[in-house]
């Protein structure tokens, strides 16, 4: 909203205050000498990012003024924080016993440098500039003939306001967080989680967290299996990320502690795990990482592969790495769980919480959980809640797979993989997944607590996701790989230190992470993210950000709208599903006469939207 428009409407309204986009000046009498200051005229306002770019412009000045070698200074990365919490209307919260007497010293210059405004604004007008320029002797006293030293409270209030006025913010200050914990599971549909809405499955710790969290119930991932979603949005692209920053080493370039904790980027499961490899790790994302080892298949108990309707205790014989039928296994043991890899996980997280939580650098902390990505091995007493006998089969619609294109139809499938045979094996499949779904959450239950119990909750902020969904029999699919809602949508939770908690069911994509901490944190992201920043969500949760959510598998690219899915394969075949009254997608509407204009307005959404994101649609059939 520009300044005449807003002055209209408080004339109009009676509001106590102007509002410039999300944020407001409460104060009438700065809003009537902010109305002088411009003459009633109009004026643009400048993004946000123009503001924090000519900030940095300064700070990078000032550094090479003091010397190149000191640009690197762990404070000075600290300071480079503090002026990004400031333009977001952060309270920085300056230690000074910390804080040396030339970093105050560098920072309250470019303070007074950006208030007498040598330079003009970014983004604005000369004459524009210039008014707004003058603005801030607003926010000040008068000088004197001898101008004392500008206070330190006056330069913070002063570019509060400031920032609040460009930046548009909200009045309400944004966290601020100084640390980050990052936790991923593997192949965690969104639908099982008792926060999402399941009756059967345990997660009460995970529940916990959605409860302190806002929970995004339309979240999408990017890539369908496990190594193009992690490459996706560990660089916020869906495409092209070769060369790229990444999420870890942008945390540890900017003077973060970055580590990673069993599988961030993709590993084969169970290969990697059971020889302990990095898998396809990215080193420079890290400071340190440790991966969390197991016997997955070879576990020592009761062995199953569903699909062949094997059961056995003997360790010979089992489908493991590399092998066709390895995403049937589960294993049920006697044992409290300390073997397995996620808890190997949770356990070196923990430590590292305690080690590095106490320590003045802000730590980037990623836990990447393997469960219940098969095999589904945990100890006996995590099953005990799931009698598969109870366990109910998604529905099932005949001819469902009929008005589906050949390219949407995944290849494993009941009919083709064995199990259509074994029905029982179905409940018996439900029950091992949610047994090591409630193993997953009871791990990441110890890490919170342990978070909890070192106070640092205050200062962190906790993600929670997965990097796709799963199918368990619906439409007879099995596993991943495919472009329709149970692998598309995953849990998202986010928590931040004195956030408000709250659902939200704007879209939203795991590119967006990215931006997202970054601006937390208060550093700048890299140019060329593909993501935006759900910050506007966090604030509000009936806020949005983006109208669709792109998902791109190798047969073809799916855009979820708010009623709509859209997909177009490779070869020019369409889907069309109506998710408000068809959330199971079992009509395709591609072909219906009726959603013909639908039809025309979803393809047109659809090259539009591929178009911004640098991507090629195939044509039409």
């Amino acid at each position: 909203m520009d300044v005449e428009t807003g002055c209209a409407l408080r004339e109009q309204t009676g509001a106590a205050g102007l509002m410039l986009g999300r944020g407001a000046i409460r104060n009438p009498w700065l809003f009537s000498q902010l109305r002088a200051a411009f003459g009633g005229g109009s004026i643009p306002v400048p993004v946000g990012r123009d503001l924090l770019d000519y900030i940095e412009q300064l700070w990078e000045e000032t550094a090479r003024e003091q010397s190149k070698a000191y640009r690197g200074d762990r404070q000075v990365q600290k300071m480079k924080r503090y002026l990004s919490y400031i333009t977001q209307g952060l309270d920085p919260g300056f230690d000074h016993e910390i804080l040396r007497a030339r970093e105050e010293d560098a920072f309250f210059r470019i303070c007074r440098r950006y208030l007498s405004h040598q330079d003009p604004l970014p983004g604005l007008p000369q004459a524009t500039s210039r008014r707004f320029c003058g603005f801030s002797e607003l926010l000040q006293p008068p000088p004197r003939k001898t101008t004392p030293p500008v206070s330190r409270r006056t330069i913070m209030t002063s570019v509060r306001y400031l920032a609040f006025l460009v930046l548009g913010v909200t009045a309400q200050a944004d966290p601020k967080i100084e640390n980050v914990l990052f936790l991923i599971s593997d192949d965690l549909k969104a639908s099982v989680l008792g926060c999402y809405g399941d009756p059967v499955c345990r997660t009460p710790h995970l529940d916990k967290l959605a409860a302190q969290s806002v929970v995004f119930e339309r979240a999408y991932c990017q890539g369908t299996a496990c190594n193009p979603s992690r490459t996706s949005f560990m660089h916020s692209r869906y495409h092209g990320a070769k060369g790229r920053v990444n999420l870890g080493q942008h945390f540890k370039d900017n003077g973060f502690y970055s580590a990673r904790v069993g599988k961030i980027y993709h590993m084969r499961v169970p290969g990697d795990i059971i020889a302990g490899t990095d898998g396809l790790d990215i080193p420079s994302s890290w400071t340190e990482k440790f991966n969390s080892q197991g016997q997955e298949a070879h576990t020592p108990g009761d062995y199953a592969c569903l699909n062949l309707n094997v059961f056995t205790a003997k360790p010979e014989d089992r489908q493991s790495t590399g092998m066709p039928h390895r995403m049937f296994v589960s294993v049920s043991y006697e044992g409290d769980g300390s073997d397995q890899p996620d808890h190997k996980t949770a356990t070196r997280t923990i430590a590292l919480l305690r080690k590095h939580g106490k320590q003045e650098k802000p730590f980037f902390l990623a836990a990447g959980f393997v469960r219940p990505h098969y095999p589904m091995v945990q100890p006996r007493q995590y099953f005990e809640p799931y009698p598969w006998k109870n366990m109910v089969l998604p529905r099932a619609v005949p001819n469902d797979l009929d008005d589906m294109p050949k390219l949407a139809l995944t290849k494993s499938r009941s009919g083709l993989n064995g199990i259509a045979k074994y029905p029982d094996n179905q409940k018996r499949m439900w029950s091992a997944y949610y047994a090591s779904v409630s193993f997953m959450d009871e791990q990441v239950g110890r890490i919170l607590a342990e978070l909890d119990r070192l106070k640092l909750r205050a200062k962190t902020a906790i993600v929670f996701t997965s990097d796709h969904g799963y199918h368990l029999g619906e439409h007879t699919f099995w596993q991943k790989s495919n472009l329709h809602e149970e692998v598309l949508r995953v849990p998202l939770l986010i928590s931040l230190p004195g956030g408000k908690a709250g659902r939200s069911r704007s879209l939203v994509e795991l590119v967006d992470l990215f931006p997202t901490l970054s601006r937390l944190a208060g550093l700048q992201a890299p140019k060329g993210l593909h993501g935006t920043s759900l910050l506007p969500i966090l604030r509000d949760p009936a806020a949005r950000v983006k109208e669709s959510a792109l998902s791109i598998h190798g047969s073809g690219t799916s855009m979820r709208t708010a009623n709509w899915t859209y997909t177009r394969y490779k070869d020019g075949s369409e889907e069309l599903y109506d998710m408000k009254n068809d959330p199971g997608q079992f009509t395709n509407r591609a072909r219906d006469t009726e959603s013909a204009k639908t039809l025309a307005g979803q393809r047109k959404a659809f090259e539009k939207r591929l178009g911004a994101a640098g991507l090629k649609p195939a044509r039409v059939r």
